[in-house]
């Protein structure tokens, strides 16, 4: 992600503006201005993480070593506008995404959600705050992550709502991340030419062998 040259508040000199911090540049800063911009940086990361939705398990700084670790380390660093994980059970197609969401976390906000918690959520009433907030979400452009895609039913109303929160963030060029057991043929198949085809605009990447975490158990 760019961020424009903008000159320091103190000394005139040029250097990167980022909303979180004092407008003045490293230079000028003292050893208090710097503890108050950690200490505000570190505080406002951690909202981020909160109001992410990204499960806690995943909230890590280690990057496993995947076919796809590089890319996903492009997309958390805003240098990859989407990707698409595919791939079998535990070949740490979650545990990646999850790596690369919460890098991200540390300079914007993303939004976690897995899909088949989202779709039992959007079955709830329509008064209910979670599914207002789920709706929220799937309509909003900031940046998402969407796990287990192939988990949602291919009834008419999921292929709507996949369709509109992966539309959504291509349409607004926000980042958008998302995992499935399934390659791009079987998407097509179970939820329909629309969504496979905006998907594979990413170039999905198959990540193969066996379950590690059955592996990492023996």
């Amino acid at each position: 992600m760019t961020r424009p040259i903008v000159p320091c508040l103190n000394c005139g000199d040029p250097h990167e503006f980022s909303p979180d911090l004092s407008g003045i540049c490293p230079s000028c800063e003292t050893p208090e201005d710097k503890a108050a911009t950690a200490r505000f940086l570190r505080e406002g990361f951690q909202a981020r993480v909160r109001n992410s939705g990204i499960p806690r398990a995943l909230c890590v700084d280690e990057w496993p070593d995947t076919v796809a670790t590089a890319a996903a380390q492009e997309w958390a660093a805003g240098k990859r506008p989407g990707l698409v994980l595919t791939g079998g059970v535990g070949v740490l197609k979650t545990t990646l995404a999850g790596a690369a969401a919460y890098r991200m976390l540390r300079d914007r906000s993303v939004t976690w959600l897995s899909v088949a918690a989202l779709m039992s959520t959007l079955r709830a009433s329509f008064d209910d705050d979670q599914r207002a907030q789920a709706i929220h979400h799937i309509q909003g452009i900031g940046p998402l992550v969407l796990d287990d895609l192939d988990k949602a039913k291919p009834t008419d109303f999921a292929k709507e709502v996949l369709f509109t929160a992966i539309d959504q963030r291509i349409v607004n060029r926000v980042p958008l991340l998302v995992t499935t057991n399934l390659d791009m043929d079987s998407i097509a198949d179970r939820m329909g030419d629309p969504i496979a085809s905006r998907l594979f605009k990413f170039r999905p990447i198959e990540m193969t062998g066996g379950d590690r975490r059955l592996e990492a158990r023996a």
